[in-house]
């Protein structure tokens, strides 16, 4: 497999992927775009990548919302996940290309990836146990009552600050909050969920058939032939979480990729793709956001039913 081939495929969780600050999947309406620029400081720079993972795994997002504990599940522990992956995924798309690279930061990425795992699964079983009541009660409640929705993008945009995310990233956080509670409000939101569902389980699906065919090969060719073809450690246990962020392919140093889907290696829709060193509106990063609406409004819509 050459190098080319095993970056595209390692790049295939962006599939959807739009450029930072260009046309969302949501609405085809220009976008804030979150500037890149180099910290002062690096080492303040991880210093408050630190402090702001640290915020987020302790937030008491349930003091606010109540409804988050109980219910069958820890949706304050979801909500945290989501958040951090969230978080992890802008403090690494503002930085300019050589500070991405920097050690501090590539060992902080790959620290995050459990979280965004555990995120990843903990969203998408969230969102499949959605009953139709759940979701009518989720958009009756951002149709009829927007200053729920404005709690709840306050909310988070206040944490995302004190956590150290920068104006033009919480921008562009509050605009995907806004376009997809517009979504689950004017649609059918099981046809929302379902289609951003249905796009990672086909990325995840993927990622497997990938690893079946590297195994099939490995049984074909001699041990010495199968291992010269493997890549460096990091480059094999890139997880599946951060291949839904859309920044795998930027963690083991590539540069800029711009992927053709014409060829079959990535399947959704055949457009050009940026992919890597610029993470910006993945289908990851939209689950995530579907899942958070879903999860904080309702949460909010039982507390006030109390």
């Amino acid at each position: 497999m050459d190098r080319r081939h095993f970056l595209k495929r390692g790049a295939i969780g962006a599939s959807g992927v739009v450029a930072a600050g260009a046309v969302t999947p949501l609405e085809g309406t220009e976008r804030p775009q979150p500037k890149v620029f180099p910290p002062d400081d690096m080492e303040k720079y991880l210093d408050t990548v630190d402090h702001g993972v640290f915020r987020m795994s302790r937030w008491p997002l349930a003091d606010r919302f109540p409804g988050l504990r109980g219910n069958g599940y820890d949706g304050e522990t979801l909500a945290r996940d989501a958040m951090i992956s969230l978080y992890m995924t802008g403090m690494f798309g503002d930085l300019p290309a050589e500070y991405r690279a920097h050690t501090g930061m590539q060992d902080r990425m790959w620290a995050a990836q459990p979280t965004m795992d555990r995120a990843l699964d903990g969203v998408m079983e969230f969102l499949r146990s959605r009953t139709p009541d759940d979701l009518s009660r989720v958009r009756s409640t951002l149709r009829d009552r927007p200053e729920v929705l404005h709690e709840v993008v306050t909310t988070i945009d206040t944490e995302a600050a004190r956590s150290g995310v920068s104006e033009s990233r919480r921008a562009q956080l509050r605009t995907m909050f806004t376009d997809v509670a517009w979504r689950l409000a004017n649609q059918p939101p099981e046809l929302i969920i379902d289609e951003y569902v249905g796009k990672v389980e086909r990325a995840t699906a993927s990622d497997v058939e990938s690893a079946a065919r590297q195994r099939s090969q490995a049984a074909h060719a001699t041990e010495e032939m199968f291992w010269q073809e493997q890549k460096s450690l990091r480059e094999r246990r890139i997880s599946r979480g951060l291949r839904r962020m859309g920044i795998g392919a930027a963690l083991f140093g590539v540069g800029l990729l711009l992927v053709a889907a014409s060829d079959g290696d990535i399947d959704d829709g055949g457009a050009l793709m940026w992919i890597g060193l610029v993470p910006g509106i993945t289908v990851g990063s939209i689950l995530f956001t579907v899942g958070l609406v879903t999860l904080l409004i309702g949460a909010a819509t039982d507390r006030d039913a109390m």
